[in-house]
């Protein structure tokens, strides 16, 4: 193909296609780039988990969320009928805090 500013230039120019990828909504656009470095997610996006919640007393519940396509482990603490705590932890960190909890209950062990 010969295309130029001034018909007596000979440089040839291609004109490239551009890349097009169909993403359908509900599905990871990981399809639209030649490479993903993202990590590899803990939850697939096609599973739902319900959400879940435990009562541990005086005020305190652990719940399972979503948020943002993202699961996390909430724990509040309430008092007078209104949250006065909240701390969140990723869902793919639960190992790590049974973990914690698990040499908690060691450590206790030398006391009691």
């Amino acid at each position: 193909m010969k295309r130029g500013f001034f018909e007596e230039e000979e440089e040839d120019y291609q004109i490239l296609p551009t890349k097009k990828t169909a993403t359908k909504k509900g599905k990871p656009a990981s399809t639209a780039f030649d490479l993903d470095l993202s990590p590899p997610c803990s939850v697939s996006d096609e599973k739902k988990i319900p959400p879940y919640s435990i009562y541990l007393g005086k005020g305190v519940v652990i719940e399972l969320k979503e948020f943002r396509k993202s699961y996390y482990i909430a724990f509040s603490k309430s008092a007078d009928g209104e949250v006065k705590n909240r701390f969140n932890l990723a869902l793919d960190q639960l190992h790590v805090l049974l973990k914690a909890v698990e040499a908690l209950v060691e450590y206790l062990k030398e006391y009691n």
